[in-house]
């Protein structure tokens, strides 16, 4: 997740132009720009709509199409395998490095008080983008849009958040579960710091 060290934050108008190449990016051609202005928009721009409602949306959108497809391509997925893989495509590290593949340095409008060298705030701020973005793209243009943002952005990426996300404890007991063996026990013999 180091690309996120390296982003400022917009706090200047976006022209036509910007927008369309945003557009690009992203896949969805907007025909309000307003939303696509608020999705992009952080609360520390006052006097502003901010993307948390949008963001809020996404985020159900996000679960409901992530647990359909999950659903549909999982046949033999039992819930709690299903559960987990869905986790691992809707964490936060995973939405924002997607989001970082998308946005670029300046696509973000914020306040003076936003702290753009924070890792943590920063990873935050992408993976809500994010969401908003999908929120946006259904208020705009339907679920048909927002499902193919989904599909084209992050299912692409799939294995990524496999590698991000990688559980090797949960792995083994996984792997016992379905070889039948009994689930292993663990024992911690040391810590070691750097």
């Amino acid at each position: 997740f180091l690309g996120i060290l390296k982003i400022s934050i917009s706090k200047k108008k976006k022209s036509t132009n910007e927008f369309k190449n945003i557009e690009l990016r992203i896949g969805y051609t907007f025909n309000d720009k307003k939303i696509l202005k608020e999705a992009l928009t952080h609360k520390s721009l006052e006097n502003a709509p901010n993307y948390e409602r949008l963001e809020f949306l996404g985020d159900s959108l996000l679960n409901i199409i992530i647990t359909e497809w999950l659903y549909k391509k999982y046949p033999d997925y039992n819930e709690g395998l299903l559960s987990k893989r869905r986790s691992e495509l809707v964490n936060k590290v995973f939405l924002a490095n997607t989001a970082c593949k998308i946005f670029n340095q300046k696509d973000i409008f914020a306040g003076n008080s936003m702290q753009n060298n924070n890792d943590k705030i920063m990873m935050n701020i992408f993976s809500d983008v994010i969401e908003s973005i999908i929120g946006a793209i259904f208020i705009d243009g339907g679920i048909e849009n927002t499902k193919k943002f989904i599909y084209n952005h992050l299912l692409t990426n799939i294995n990524e958040s496999t590698i991000l996300n990688k559980n090797y404890k949960g792995l083994l007991i996984e792997l016992c579960h379905t070889l039948g063996y009994n689930e292993p026990k663990f024992e911690l013999i040391r810590i070691e710091t750097d």
